[in-house]
């Protein structure tokens, strides 16, 4: 290839170099000023957030057994009850266990006359061995006596404890308010303690709501379980997407964190008068915090993002519009939370943000 030839072709390559460059930039003056709607950044109150799932659980469940042998004569309830604490559930045949108090008390009478009797002998032969007239061998005998009848008496009372005990037992009632599931036995047949459970009743209202939060949310958002329970507003939404309409009550965080998720159960308490929160169920739980401060917002149309992050565009005085990076916080249907990246009186573009160009001019919709 000949000198000429390069030369000629060094300058061609210029000049495609300086029309790459030039080309554009009139290109782009060319091109019609977008026109885009834009928001003024208000001045708001701003609360932290956070939704976690969790369970329903039953703070008591209690697993009814027989304590003592018996036939079943009477079922006090219908299978899935609501039963109040003290309502006989079942009762048992109590013919041998009201002839065992029966007898238990006459043996603590029997007791108690012999009682009565030996404490008077020992009281007479005390008196006459300080008149040197009993030996001490009848002394330590009367005495002997009178202490055995003591211990006697003692056991007999004991024995009528445990009978009574036994007789209250013939009629096992709720302990706790609740709704009881299915028997496992009916009237008739002969239960014993090693029968194994009649029935269960859990307690539903209030019910408890377990859930796990982040360690890291936990301490940057409140710090300590008091602070947890002053400043936070626990409310749940139910599998269809019904808000519940009562707020939780905090009950206690769990004593250690998981080991292997780095979360921390929480309990909180809910009214559940009308019954319709179930254990075992699963539902969206709201945290957030009842104290605020100031922050900025904006329309959420503004909002854009990309590998780099979240942005809006920025409208100067001079109308050129301008990339922001910004940290979002919380958003209703109607306002987006900026925590860092703008100032209140600001104005970004809400509606044609695919029209801007960075650095570029736009009009302003009328």
């Amino acid at each position: 290839m000949s000198r000429q030839t390069r030369s000629l072709r060094n300058v061609f390559a210029v000049v495609l170099l300086m029309a790459a460059i030039v080309c554009p930039a009139l290109s782009a003056q060319q091109m019609p000023t977008p026109t885009v709607a834009v928001g003024e950044v208000i001045t708001t109150q701003s609360a932290i957030s956070r939704r976690y799932t969790g369970r329903l659980v039953s703070p008591a469940s209690v697993e009814l057994v027989a304590r003592v042998a018996g036939e079943m004569l009477e079922q006090g309830f219908a299978e899935g009850d609501f039963v109040k604490k003290g309502q006989m559930l079942f009762r048992l045949d109590d013919v041998r266990y009201r002839a065992a108090v029966q007898g238990a008390e006459a043996n603590i009478a029997r007791c108690e006359a012999s009682l009565k009797y030996s404490g008077s002998n020992y009281n007479r032969v005390k008196g006459l061995f300080d008149k040197s007239v009993a030996t001490q061998d009848a002394l330590e005998a009367a005495e002997m006596t009178y202490h055995t009848d003591v211990a006697g008496l003692a056991s007999a009372q004991a024995a009528l404890i445990t009978a009574q005990d036994d007789l209250k037992n013939t009629k096992i009632t709720a302990p706790i308010d609740g709704k009881i599931g299915l028997t496992n036995y009916t009237v008739g047949n002969y239960l014993t303690p090693s029968s194994g459970v009649l029935a269960t009743i859990v307690q539903l209202n209030p019910i408890r709501l377990s859930f796990s939060i982040a360690n890291r949310d936990f301490l940057s958002i409140f710090g300590t379980e008091e602070n947890f329970r002053q400043d936070a507003r626990v409310t749940i939404t139910l599998a269809d997407g019904t808000p519940y309409p009562v707020d939780g009550v905090f009950e206690f965080m769990n004593n250690e964190a998981n080991k292997s998720t780095d979360t921390i159960t929480l309990f909180v308490s809910f009214a559940n008068d009308d019954y319709k929160l179930r254990p075992g169920a699963t539902v969206t739980v709201n945290v957030e915090q009842k104290s605020t401060k100031d922050a900025t917002g904006i329309e959420p149309s503004a909002l854009m993002s990309d590998a780099q992050g979240t942005y809006v565009y920025v409208v100067d005085e001079n109308l050129v519009a301008q990339r922001r990076d910004v940290k979002i916080g919380s958003a209703t249907k109607d306002l987006q939370i900026i925590l860092e990246g703008l100032s209140a009186g600001e104005r970004v573009v809400t509606r044609g943000t695919h029209k801007v160009i960075p650095g570029a001019p736009v009009k302003l919709l009328q």
